[in-house]
């Protein structure tokens, strides 16, 4: 027994929709108004954007809940526009906004303030963060009037492009590892500038291999609603998981169902390469992902009692 399944088998009604989130709405808002139009309770999303951020918010439908926490790690990109000479108590534009009157870094000293932190950086975790302090989550914390302990958390920033700069506004684009928090990259590109800044708007554009161009608007799809006209289907998850996929015969279907062991002789070909406690996607034939596992042996070693590696002598593709 070398794979255990331990999401259940996914089926018709589970998928992803990915949406434009408009600026003014919370994540949940918008869970809520897909469970109106789709008259379906089993919604979720993935990767919170805060109300006054816009962008692509991949919606999970029916069992494709389950798999969030797996589109939730995905690399994201945003679009950010930054205010330098000014701060901001919340960080960000809804905050209560100081003017620092100190000079800021000219165009050339901005693009070598951004390249230093490129790379693995160090940055403060907001107090109107999701995540628990405590016990508590941070934001419910702020807004109790509570103290919030300072908190940190190392981040992978993969690439920062500086798109415009009209003093004091920038416009940036950043790649960046999943739990980046992008108003505290701004306040620590004001304080290695030596002027302050905040962050002034934000829009995701990408999560994994999904981009906002792909995304449907609210409005769109409440107006083919109003017109009783059909609304766009949710969309399998093969192009959204991004994992390493073991493909496995027809006949193994009910084995998946239940929840039960993968065994090697199952397994008809595997796509990608994993290591043991990895996480893998699997695929029946002729239907595609129905299920996530986790390895609990090399992709090499588990190709050895294959039925894959007995008819081909091959490993992954």
């Amino acid at each position: 027994t070398r794979i255990q399944v331990y999401i259940l088998r996914l089926d018709d009604l589970s998928g992803i929709l990915p949406i434009d989130k408009p600026v003014g709405m919370t994540s949940h808002d918008v869970v809520d108004v897909i469970r109106r139009l789709y008259g379906t309770k089993r919604v979720g999303h993935t990767g919170t954007l805060d109300p006054a951020a816009s962008g692509l918010l991949l919606v999970v439908m029916g069992k494709a809940t389950r798999i969030a926490p797996y589109l939730s790690a995905h690399d994201k990109t945003y679009l950010a526009g930054i205010v330098l000479g000014a701060k901001s108590d919340s960080g960000d534009s809804d905050g209560v906004i100081t003017e620092t009157g100190i000079l800021v870094p000219d165009e050339p000293r901005l693009g070598e303030i951004l390249a230093e932190f490129v790379g693995e950086v160090e940055l403060a975790v907001p107090a109107l963060a999701s995540v628990r302090s405590g016990g508590k989550r941070r934001y419910e914390l702020a807004r109790a009037g509570k103290d919030v302990p300072a908190m940190t958390r190392r981040n992978l920033i993969h690439s920062i492009d500086l798109l415009s700069y009209e003093s004091p506004r920038a416009g940036i684009r950043v790649r960046c590892a999943s739990g980046t928090y992008i108003r505290s990259l701004a306040e620590s590109i004001g304080e290695n500038a030596g002027c302050g800044a905040y962050l002034a708007s934000l829009r995701r554009e990408s999560v994994g291999s999904a981009r906002i161009e792909g995304a449907y608007g609210l409005d769109y799809l409440a107006a083919r609603h109003a017109l009783g006209e059909e609304l766009p289907s949710h969309e399998a998850i093969d192009d959204y998981l991004e994992l390493p996929v073991i493909v496995v015969a027809a006949d193994a279907d009910t084995v998946i169902h239940h929840g039960q062991q993968l065994t090697p002789a199952m397994i008809t070909r595997i796509i990608g390469e994993f290591e043991v406690d990895a996480s893998v996607a699997i695929s029946v034939e002729g239907y595609g992902v129905v299920a996530v596992g986790k390895a609990m042996t090399r992709s090499d070693e588990l190709l050895k009692g294959s039925a894959y590696s007995a008819g081909s002598g091959s490993s992954t593709e």
